[in-house]
């Protein structure tokens, strides 16, 4: 499971990657990344790169919708250790 301190979960953060984030569009999937602007405080110490997982009616009924977010979770989850801090991400299958 997904850590709770990398995941997206207000609608203001999602919104605000959704506007101001880069989008890379691929077949299966698109991906829209925000950088954070970090304070003087988080210089040293960044906050930890977050994610939320979309899955529109496109990808079919609600049973695949959640087995694909599920999919992506895990992926992401394996990779995190290789993901550099600072990023906050929405992953659209």
């Amino acid at each position: 499971m997904l850590p709770s301190r990398h995941r997206l979960r207000r609608s203001s953060e999602l919104q605000r990657v959704r506007q101001k984030g880069r989008r890379w569009h691929h077949p299966l999937i698109t991906l829209l990344v925000y950088t954070q602007v970090p304070g003087e405080s988080q210089a040293e110490n960044p906050s930890p790169s977050r994610f939320a997982f979309v899955a529109g009616r496109m990808v079919g009924g609600a049973v695949q919708r959640n087995r694909s977010k599920r999919q992506l979770r895990e992926v992401v989850q394996h990779a995190l250790p290789r993901i550099s801090p600072g990023y906050d991400c929405i992953v659209i299958a």
